[in-house]
C-alpha cells in the first residue's frame, strides 16, 4: 500500500506521461492546440444493499485538449477511462490506452521517419 505522498508522486508522474503520450498522438490532428490537461471526475453510486447506505465512491480521468489558443472556455474531450476505485488508478488506465494506441502508432516506424506533417503553412521541419 502506497502512503499518500507516493500516490500523489505516482499520480504525478502519470500525468506527466499521458500529456507526453497526448502531444504526440493528437498533435497533428489538434496542431494550433498548445494546451493538453487530465481532469479527474469523482462520483458517488448506491450499491443494491438496500439495508445499508452503501454508496460508492468512482474516479474517472480524462484527456482533454483546449481548441483556442489563450483560453480555456472551449475544450475537447480526446479520451477517459473507466470508472476505477482511485484517482491514481483511472489515470493508470488512461495511461495504458494511450500507450498502447502510441505503441500502434510507432509499430511499423523505423529510426527516422516521420509522424505527422513534415510542412506546416510556409514552414519547414526543425532537423538538425
Amino acid at each position: 500500500m502506497y502512503s499518500q505522498a507516493e500516490e500523489v508522486e505516482e499520480f504525478r508522474a502519470l500525468k506527466k506521461q499521458v500529456l507526453t503520450s497526448a502531444y504526440a498522438l493528437f498533435g497533428q490532428d489538434y496542431p494550433k492546440a498548445d494546451h493538453y490537461d487530465v481532469i479527474i471526475t469523482r462520483s458517488k453510486t448506491r450499491h443494491h444493499d438496500y439495508e445499508h447506505d452503501n454508496r460508492r465512491t468512482s474516479y474517472k480521468a480524462a484527456l482533454i485538449v483546449y481548441l483556442y489558443s489563450g483560453t480555456k472556455s472551449t475544450w475537447k474531450l480526446l479520451e477517459a477511462s473507466n470508472k476505477k476505485d482511485s484517482d491514481t488508478e483511472a489515470i493508470g488506465q488512461l495511461n495504458q490506452w494511450l500507450r498502447e494506441d502510441l505503441g500502434e502508432v510507432m509499430a511499423d516506424m523505423r529510426k527516422g521517419d516521420v509522424h505527422g506533417p513534415t510542412r506546416r503553412g510556409g514552414q519547414r521541419l526543425l532537423e538538425g
